[in-house]
């Protein structure tokens, strides 16, 4: 079998390979512990911000308000890992191809006070 420029297939204990080493009749139901599909799940992520802005009094009083704030909030902002899925918060499986990624959320508003 002829392999592709960047592949490469497992021959000794510590070869850095792309490929496991081909078995007679396939390895599809093998029960050698493997590491093929173990990768750095460690990620870094900005959960949950908020930025908000109390209006100076004078400000809101001209507007007959008591008090008023604006705000914006996010979250599941930014995510830095060199997983290759699509969400390094991979549950127990670690079947992290069908799962769905979290979703990314941005909040506007104005708080006013009477």
């Amino acid at each position: 079998m002829e392999l592709e420029d960047d592949w490469s297939r497992w021959q000794e204990p510590g070869d850095d390979a792309t490929h496991p080493k081909p078995v007679p009749g396939g390895n599809n139901n093998s029960n050698s512990p493997s590491s093929r599909y173990l990768e750095d799940g460690s990620y870094l992520r900005l959960k949950s911000a908020r930025l908000s802005y109390n209006i100076p009094g004078a400000w809101a009083n001209s507007l007959n308000l008591e008090s008023a704030r604006v705000y914006a909030s996010g979250e599941n902002l930014l995510t830095f890992t060199d997983f290759s899925g699509m969400d390094p918060e991979v549950g127990l499986g670690g079947n992290a191809g069908t799962k769905y990624p979290i979703s990314r959320r941005v909040t506007f508003g104005v708080g006013l006070n009477f």
